[in-house]
C-alpha cells in the first residue's frame, strides 16, 4: 500500500515536470520566434542604412596561398562521410523522408511523359476550330512540373540534411546551400523546358527559332558554371560566416559574376541578342538607340558587384547580386506572361474572324440557293469544311 502511494506521488511529480518543461519549452520556441524576427528586422537595416559599409577586409594576392586548404576544408572526407550519415539516418528513421522519396520517384518517372504532352499540343494549334488558350496554360503547368523534379530532389536533400538528428555544421552547412541553390536550378530548367523545341516558346509564343536557341545554349553555360559557383559560394558562406567563406568563397563569386557577365553580353546585345529581332524591327525602333546607350552598363553591372567584392564590400556585392538575379527573374515572367496575353488575344481575333467568314459563307450559300439549288449544292461540296478553305481576310 505504501509503495502504491510513493509511486502515485511520483508519478504526479513526473506529470507536473513534464508540465514545466513543455511550458520551458513553449517559453523558448517564442523566444526563438523573437530573435528570428529581430534577425530579420535587422538584415532590413542593414540592406538600408550599411548597404555600403566594407564588411571585409580587400582581397590581395597572398590569400590565393590558402585557397588549396580552403578548398580542402570543403572536400573533407570526414565532413562528407558525416552528411552521409545524417543523410542515412533520415531514409531510416524518418517516414517524412520515404514519403518524399517515393513522390520524387514519380515525378523523375513522369517527367518524359510531361515533355511528351508538351509535344504533342503543337499539332493542336493553329486552328480556328482546335487551338485553344487552354492549351498554353496546359503547356506551361507541364512544363513547370516537369522542370521541378530534380530540384526538389536537391531542395529535399538539403531540408533532410538541415533537421535530421545527426547533423553537424558541416551537413547544415551543405543543407542551406542546397536549399538555396534549388530555387535558382529550378528557374533554370523551367526556362529551358520552356525554350525547348516544340515547347511554350516555339509552339505557342512564336519566339524565333534563332533566340530560342541562342536562350538554351546560354542557360546550359548558366546551369553548368553559373550554378555550381554560386553552390560553392554559399556552401562557403554557409560553413564559415565569420570569414565569409574564406578564400574560396570569393574565387567562386568571382567565378560567378563573370559567367553572368558572358551571359549578359550574348543574350541581351542589340544586334545579336535575344531582344535583337525586336529591336529592329518596327516597334523596337524608337527604342534601340536608348537600348544601345544603357546596354554596356547592364552587360558591366554583374562585373561591378566582382569588383566591389574585391574590395571587401562582400555584403554589400551579395545583396545586390541577389536583387540584381530576382529582379531578370521577374523581367523573364513578364515577358512570358506578356507572350501569353498576346497569344489569347490572337486566338480571341481568329476565332472572331473564322466565325465571321463562316457567316459570310453561309450567306453565300444561302444567296445562291435561292437563285439556283443545283449550284449552291454543288459549291457547298465544292468549298468543303476545312479551316484552310476559309477566308478569314474579310
Amino acid at each position: 500500500m505504501d509503495l502504491a502511494v510513493d509511486r502515485k506521488t511520483l508519478l504526479a511529480k513526473a506529470v507536473d515536470s513534464d508540465e514545466t518543461y513543455l511550458r520551458r519549452l513553449g517559453e523558448l520556441e517564442t523566444a526563438q520566434q523573437r530573435l528570428l524576427a529581430m534577425i530579420e528586422r535587422f538584415d532590413a537595416f542593414l540592406d538600408v542604412h550599411l548597404l555600403w559599409v566594407r564588411s571585409a577586409s580587400p582581397s590581395q594576392l597572398r590569400e590565393l596561398g590558402a585557397l588549396p586548404a580552403d578548398v580542402w576544408r570543403m572536400l573533407s572526407p570526414r565532413g562528407w562521410s558525416g552528411a552521409a550519415r545524417a543523410l542515412l539516418h533520415q531514409a531510416r528513421h524518418s517516414p517524412v523522408f520515404v514519403f518524399i522519396a517515393i513522390a520524387l520517384g514519380a515525378l523523375l518517372w513522369g517527367r518524359s511523359h510531361l515533355t511528351g504532352y508538351v509535344r504533342a499540343i503543337r499539332g493542336k494549334l493553329g486552328k480556328p476550330t482546335t487551338d485553344r488558350f487552354g492549351f498554353s496554360l496546359q503547356t506551361l503547368a507541364a512544363t513547370l512540373l516537369a522542370a521541378a523534379a530534380w530540384p526538389l530532389v536537391m531542395a529535399a536533400t538539403g531540408w533532410q540534411l538541415k533537421v535530421s538528428a545527426l547533423a553537424t555544421d558541416f551537413s547544415d552547412a551543405l543543407g542551406g546551400a542546397l536549399l538555396v541553390l534549388a530555387a535558382q536550378f529550378y528557374y533554370l530548367r523551367a526556362f529551358r523546358l520552356i525554350c525547348m523545341p516544340d515547347g511554350l516558346a516555339v509552339a505557342h509564343l512564336r519566339w524565333p527559332d534563332s533566340t530560342v536557341h541562342r536562350l538554351r545554349r546560354e542557360l546550359d553555360r548558366l546551369t553548368w558554371i553559373a550554378l555550381p559557383a554560386a553552390g560553392v559560394v554559399l556552401f562557403a558562406v554557409y560553413l564559415d560566416p565569420l570569414n565569409a567563406g574564406w578564400s574560396v568563397g570569393r574565387a567562386a563569386f568571382i567565378v560567378l559574376v563573370v559567367a553572368l557577365t558572358f551571359a549578359f553580353y550574348r543574350l541581351l546585345h542589340p544586334d545579336s541578342g535575344a531582344l535583337s529581332n525586336f529591336l529592329h524591327g518596327k516597334e523596337g525602333q524608337v527604342l534601340l538607340r536608348l537600348y544601345r546607350l544603357f546596354f554596356p552598363l547592364l552587360v558591366a553591372s554583374p562585373l561591378a558587384l566582382g569588383v566591389l567584392s574585391i574590395l571587401g564590400y562582400l555584403y554589400t556585392a551579395g545583396t545586390l547580386l541577389e536583387n540584381l538575379i530576382e529582379t531578370a527573374w521577374m523581367l523573364v515572367a513578364l515577358v512570358v506572361l506578356a507572350g501569353l496575353a498576346q497569344r489569347w488575344l490572337q486566338i480571341t481575333r481568329r476565332r472572331l474572324d473564322y466565325e465571321a467568314a463562316m457567316e459570310r459563307r453561309s450567306e453565300k450559300l444561302d444567296s445562291k440557293r435561292a437563285s439556283d439549288p443545283r449550284d449552291a449544292d454543288d459549291a457547298a461540296r465544292a468549298v468543303g469544311t476545312d479551316d484552310a478553305q476559309v477566308d478569314l481576310s474579310g
